[in-house]
């Protein structure tokens, strides 16, 4: 009987230790925003934000015309989010952890540019060929932060090499293009407008492009994976749920890559909502494409 009780008091208190665990409140964390932030915070970088979320509902469309431009504003949050929070954190990681930071930030940096590659490879020329010229705004946006971004990309590569960040260098050339980057992830949609497709392509059509361009874009799933879907999951369902600014730290990737690296092309669940109640399920989620 004694045995009993100890145990049932044992799973007592392990019960409560974890729910006191995953309802500990979020807003412990930092908020992305102060002087630091106001690059990000400027009345034209949020304008453009605002576009691409807009497009970026939470339910996926059922037509293939309406997703491709869907998919392509949820991929700008993760840019934007991811972008963010790097930026943020460029001197805040803890004492020690500067090659997780510089891993993140390179990553937030490269998912940009292999996004363009993408593109670039199969989404524009397919549209090219039925509306020659609809896409020359994109790439012209495209080439004028191109080798700024390069710039950027290989200054973290070498922080990484010598294992240190001079974090108002790292700052400083995210400052010099966020603004025409933002605006190019903003205007890209509307040249993706279904209902403008549609009078060149059939559904059929578009739903090919759509797949296309999504394979195109395919790095490590065990990083890009949750590098995407803890940004893509996790921002409608934290902005409708929680008063709290999702993706405030960039160890959220870093805690679900190290710990999962049998990842692969599986759904991801991530445990970061207001509450115990608050776990996306994956189940109900739909792909991308």
């Amino acid at each position: 009987m004694a045995s009993k009780l100890v145990a049932f008091l044992v799973a007592l208190s392990a019960a409560f230790v974890s729910y006191n665990i995953y309802n500990s409140p979020l807003k412990t964390h930092p908020t992305m925003s102060g002087l630091e932030m106001k690059t990000f915070e400027s009345g034209e970088v949020l304008k453009y934000v605002e576009s691409i979320r807009a497009a970026a509902t939470p339910e996926r469309p059922a037509l293939a015309s309406d997703r491709g431009r869907w998919a392509m504003a949820w991929l700008h949050l993760v840019i934007w989010n991811s972008w963010k929070s790097a930026y943020f954190y460029a001197d805040k990681y803890p004492e020690g952890d500067v090659q997780n930071y510089l891993e993140y930030a390179l990553l937030s940096a490269s998912f940009l540019a292999e996004h363009h590659d993408a593109e670039e490879s199969a989404l524009f020329p397919a549209l090219e060929k039925k509306i020659p010229g609809s896409m020359e705004h994109n790439e012209a946006q495209h080439q004028s932060f191109l080798k700024p971004l390069e710039e950027l990309i290989e200054y973290i590569n070498l922080a990484k090499a010598e294992g240190k960040l001079d974090s108002a260098t790292y700052r400083a050339k995210v400052d010099s293009i966020l603004v025409p980057v933002m605006q190019h992830l903003a205007e890209e949609l509307d040249s993706l407008e279904g209902s403008k497709l549609l009078e060149h392509f059939s559904e059929s059509e578009l739903d090919t492009i759509n797949k296309a361009t999504h394979k195109a874009q395919q790095g490590d799933n065990h990083k890009m994976l949750p590098f995407v879907l803890q940004v893509r999951e996790l921002d409608a369902f934290l902005n409708t749920h929680c008063d709290f600014e999702m993706n405030d730290n960039y160890r959220t990737f870093l805690l679900v890559h190290h710990s999962r690296p049998h990842l692969g092309s599986s759904r991801l669940c991530l445990v970061r909502g207001c509450s115990i109640g608050n776990i996306v399920n994956c189940g109900s989620t739909p792909p991308i494409l």
